[in-house]
């Protein structure tokens, strides 16, 4: 097992990532789907098929108004009108009001290509001004995810890996853990499938604690998981944390998120709830599955909140 909080290659090595793991021109030059390449009709299609029972998780975290780590991502709900107030007889309505800041550490959400610059530049070389303040993303938007993004999934359950309820905060997986639990699972991956990670932040929270990224941080993958990401060529990443271990022992912060989606353009799913998929996937001893990430059609969005689908 890969001990925690092991630096395990350097910051100089990590930086030669943005260049050596580059995705950019691969699919072309004016390309803005990056990894959602990968995943196309046969791969939609073989990836029905894994549907037996037809059994549905939601791994989304619930929207609803409560304390934050990071100001600036708070989710507010207001009623515009309610059924208190309403005739005792003929027609009334309820509407509703919402706004959140979907980026952060609290709501689950999807990162677009247009999150992360690198050297002022985004995904396939773009300058980074092209997302802007007063008209939003436009280049490496959510567009290229409209039409939903359906494939394989695999879960990679790193407590149960490790014998214990939840990963520690710090605590990193690293590619011989992802290698190890892959092959007790009997799954060999395939170009296209996204990649559920979960660290056990559910078990974590349920026991009444909770991650202080000012502190300890919070489990994730180490940045030498990157060049495993590259060559299985996964399309999704998610997971249940942020993704990245914190502090990642970095002095430029979260390479899983930097390089992934500059250098890569991998779509990256933050903060999902995986505790369900993981007692589903347990008591069927079945860790492959059908995937759903429908994000809302947000116009020249840096990212989305979604609810992601795992079908048995």
């Amino acid at each position: 097992m890969s001990d925690q909080g092991t630096l395990k290659i350097s910051e100089a090595e990590v930086l030669t990532y943005f260049e050596s793991l580059s995705n950019w021109g691969r699919w072309g030059d004016d390309d803005e789907r990056g990894t959602l390449n990968l995943v196309g009709p046969a791969e939609v299609a073989a990836a029905a098929r894994l549907i037996e029972s037809g059994a549905q998780v939601s791994c989304s975290r619930p929207l609803s108004p409560r304390p934050i780590t990071q100001p600036g991502t708070e989710f507010l709900h207001k009623m515009q009108a309610s059924g208190e107030g309403a005739a005792k007889t003929g027609r009334a309505v309820a509407t509703d009001w919402f706004a959140l800041g979907c980026h952060g550490f609290d709501h689950t959400h999807i990162d677009s290509l247009a999150h992360m610059f690198w050297n002022r530049q985004m995904y396939n070389g773009r300058d980074s001004s092209l997302c802007t303040t007063s008209r939003g993303a436009l280049a490496g938007g959510l567009e290229a995810a409209f039409g939903g993004i359906l494939g394989r999934g695999l879960l990679v359950d790193g407590p149960a890996l490790r014998g214990k309820r939840w990963l520690e905060p710090g605590e990193a997986l690293h590619p011989e853990d992802l290698d190890a639990w892959l092959d007790r699972c009997g799954l060999v991956t395939r170009p296209g499938d996204f990649l559920w990670v979960r660290t056990g932040r559910g078990a974590w929270e349920a026991a009444g604690q909770a991650y202080d990224l000012r502190a300890d941080g919070t489990p994730g993958l180490h940045a030498s998981c990157l060049p495993w990401l590259r060559e299985h060529d996964v399309a999704v990443l998610l997971s249940d944390v942020a993704n990245d271990v914190r502090p990642s022992g970095y002095d430029f912060g979260d390479p899983v998120h930097l390089v992934g989606i500059v250098s890569m353009g991998l779509w990256l799913v933050d903060n999902a709830m995986l505790e369900s998929l993981s007692r589903t996937a347990a008591g069927q001893d079945r860790y492959e599955f059908f995937s759903v990430i429908a994000p809302l059609a947000l116009r020249r969005s840096t990212g989305s909140p979604v609810n992601p689908i795992a079908v048995f």
